[in-house]
């Protein structure tokens, strides 16, 4: 049993259909909790395939002291040492790991102290983290990218870390969708042990769940077969084993990494995003 905070579900992991329905039935019966099965959430991820830039003005008056703070930053990948533009230069930085642990790196690249970044740094990336929870294409957690601020303007009164958290989050997301962002999903490593009998089945079933075969080998009288399938091929994948091989076949997962799914994949899971927030 597992609790993810951030997917808000609770996971009972079982060996089929019938394990889970004993553990449902205990749960009701036994401690009289009332238990609903769904599909599981998949632990999808948000990040960006390119380099994009954008400003924002934040300017509020109410009477009093108003809030003021104006933006520009550059959004690109986080996949190694920053190479920065001709037009900027790097003063200072700072990498931070998130709860869903993803690594976001922040540079400060401000010139002649447009914006008091010993004051604000902080307060912009408290508005960058808002904004990483959900992200701007389909809602989910958004990982491994670089925020470079690199000019922007502030106000002797009315700027304060208020109006600098929320332009950085305005900021961050309009930059966000212009830099070819990507949804990433869980790949897992699969290995499945069949008789040989049942291969092209197994085989034909593999590559309906988009997996990619990574080895075949003999392992005493079975066949192994290794590949890597995105989690979310997998739901039941045990019952529909069972079912191909007349129970004859096992198989393992463990999580491999994350990579950016297919474009008609992604715009189907936005589409269904979508659908679901309108219902």
């Amino acid at each position: 049993v597992e609790h993810d905070a951030h997917l808000s579900q609770i996971t009972i992991a079982g060996q089929g259909g019938t394990h889970l329905d004993v553990a449902k039935y205990r749960l009701q019966h036994r401690f009289g909790v009332e238990v609903e099965y769904d599909r599981p959430k998949i632990s999808y991820r948000e990040t960006v395939q390119g380099r994009a830039r954008a400003s924002y003005r934040h300017k509020k008056q109410t009477g009093g002291a108003g809030q003021f703070a104006d933006i520009s930053l550059m959004v690109e990948p986080f996949n190694g040492p920053f190479n920065p533009p001709d037009d900027m230069k790097q003063r200072g930085e700072h990498t931070m790991e998130t709860d869903w642990g993803a690594k976001i790196h922040f540079v400060d690249a401000i010139v002649g102290g447009v914006i008091d970044m010993q004051r604000f740094f902080g307060a912009i990336q408290k508005g960058v983290a808002d904004a990483l929870k959900e992200g701007p294409v389909a809602g989910y957690p958004v990982g491994d990218v670089r925020i470079v601020i690199y000019d922007g303007g502030m106000h002797s009164v009315d700027s304060n870390e208020n109006a600098f958290k929320t332009a950085a989050k305005f900021a961050f997301r309009q930059a966000f969708r212009e830099a070819h962002p990507a949804v990433l999903e869980p790949i897992a490593e699969l290995e499945v042990l069949v008789p040989e009998a049942y291969m092209g089945e197994v085989l034909g079933d593999l590559n309906t769940r988009r997996a990619r075969i990574q080895g075949m080998e003999a392992d005493g009288v079975f066949q192994k077969i290794r590949a890597d399938v995105p989690e979310a091929e997998l739901y039941r994948y045990s019952t529909a084993l069972r079912s191909m091989t007349q129970g004859r076949g096992l198989h393992h997962t463990k999580f491999a990494r994350y990579e950016a799914m297919p474009r008609h994949v992604q715009e189907k899971l936005i589409a269904e995003n979508a659908a679901l927030e309108e219902a």
